[in-house]
């Protein structure tokens, strides 16, 4: 989040003033809550991809 934190706090001052200061706070946290929610899913599409070739490999071997 601080990486996010510093560029949005310096454009939303220089675009709100002090408000701007405090609007950054929610504006990072929902970008960092999108940024996490979509590398959970992507983690999860590639763990789902490997649970099933590792389930079709062991169908192919049983007789």
């Amino acid at each position: 989040q601080l990486v996010l934190f510093i560029p949005i706090v310096l454009l939303f001052v220089k675009r709100w003033g002090v408000l701007g200061a405090w609007l950054a706070y929610p504006a990072v946290d929902v970008i960092a809550a999108i940024t996490g929610f979509m590398y959970i899913r992507r983690v999860r599409e590639d763990i789902n991809e490997h649970v099933e070739k590792v389930k079709s490999a062991k169908l192919a071997v049983e007789p």
